[in-house]
């Protein structure tokens, strides 16, 4: 009798013919995570402020291109994601340029002139740069940091807003 259920049940699962379930639903899911990847990563760079930080409203109808982010909130300024001097140090200075984002704007500068020679390529203009900035931040420091940026050689400045529906 065993050996019987044995032949047949071997029988069944060798006789092709359809799609099992598990297998179509992974070919969907594969197909669903394919069209997902495609679909986010083809458009602009997606431009996520850190937590805390609240943009402001456009009616600009442009996506950002990809860009050097500098990101202004009520505590700091970063770089990326690295913090370059806080608020207290920019309201703090007596000129207007922000000394620890200077340092750092020539560090990447000078690590870009050193990734162009390494490629044997020509050093180009220094990158775009988008000002991620609270809603709620002084015009003091937005102007310092704006003026470090352009003493500095970036002159393309942008800033990051929300996009009204």
């Amino acid at each position: 009798m065993r050996g019987r259920k044995k032949s047949r049940a071997v029988a069944r699962l060798s006789v092709g013919g359809g799609l099992r379930k598990k297998k179509l639903m992974d070919m969907l899911t594969t197909l669903l995570l394919f069209l997902l990847t495609t679909y986010v990563g083809g458009g602009a760079e997606s431009i996520v402020p850190p937590p805390g930080l609240a943009l402001p409203m456009s009616t600009a109808d442009g996506s950002p291109e990809a860009t050097l982010v500098l990101a202004i909130d009520d505590r700091a300024v970063m770089l990326g994601s690295e913090p370059v001097a806080s608020i207290d140090e920019v309201l703090g200075t007596e000129g207007p340029v922000i000394a620890t984002l200077d340092e750092r704007l020539k560090a990447v500068l000078q690590q870009r002139a050193e990734i162009a020679a390494l490629k044997g390529q020509e050093v180009g203009a220094a990158p775009a740069v988008t000002i991620q900035g609270d809603r709620k931040i002084e015009y003091r420091v937005l102007e310092k940091v704006m003026f470090t940026l352009q003493q500095n050689g970036f002159g393309n400045i942008a800033l990051a807003v929300l996009k009204k529906a």
